[in-house]
């Protein structure tokens, strides 16, 4: 079973499996989730890496006061659940936007 193959508004009972470990990171996470399934966010990342939303920031935006050990959690957690940052919030937040404007010739 992959991240994205469960039905919106259903929820998946992994307490039933007798091996916990046979379920991905991905699969627990969106099964946590009920109706239809949300953007993952920084604080998902977050508590899933078992840090704050601080260290999950400053990977994402490859900034270096973050230890070896906490970089790795991130990125494997990262890698897993699929993440990408959602560059509309990212363009409001700096009050910038990325779209490269045409120019009539």
């Amino acid at each position: 079973m992959g991240a994205f193959s469960r039905l919106p508004g259903s929820k998946t009972d992994f307490g039933t499996l007798n091996n916990r470990s046979q379920v991905s990171l991905a699969d627990r996470v969106w099964a946590s989730f009920t109706g239809p399934m949300p953007r993952l966010t920084l604080e998902h990342i977050a508590e899933l890496s078992g840090v704050s939303r601080s260290p999950v920031s400053r990977v994402i935006n490859n900034q270096k006061r973050v230890s070896a050990e906490v970089r790795a959690r991130v990125l494997k957690v990262i890698a897993e659940t699929g993440y990408q940052p959602d560059q509309t919030a990212r363009s409001l937040a700096r009050r910038r936007s990325y779209v490269k404007q045409a120019r009539p010739a």
